[in-house]
């Protein structure tokens, strides 16, 4: 399973260390159809459905199910806090990521990438 990482996940971040031992593809971009907001000590990765989205940068690890639905899901608070979806890169190629359920009203948008 492709699973792409735009957040806390990321190399040399907060849990980073959680996706030591997967796979590391490399940097890549999602489609134009995602906005990123900063939601306080987190990015919030959002679907756009307007067309002004942006072109998300994160990572790419190749990871197995059970290693997402068991220790990912829990992390990333699925699928209350953020769902996990099939996404499209920029490639065209489909992934899975994380996008989250709550309201970003009020919270500064980060877009492309959060540090």
């Amino acid at each position: 399973m492709k699973l792409f990482v735009y957040g806390t996940l990321k190399k040399n971040k907060m849990r980073g260390h959680v996706l030591e031992g997967q796979a590391f593809i490399g940097c890549v971009e999602t489609s134009s159809d995602y906005k990123l907001f900063d939601v306080g000590g987190y990015p919030a990765m959002k679907e756009c459905s307007s067309g002004d989205g942006s072109c998300i940068k994160g990572e790419l690890y190749e990871t197995t199910e059970f290693f997402v639905t068991d220790v990912l899901d829990e992390i990333e608070g699925h699928p209350h806090l953020f769902e996990r979806k099939e996404i499209l890169l920029k490639t065209n190629e489909y992934v899975t990521s994380y996008i989250y359920t709550k309201s970003v009203s009020g919270f500064k948008e980060c877009s492309p990438f959060w540090e």
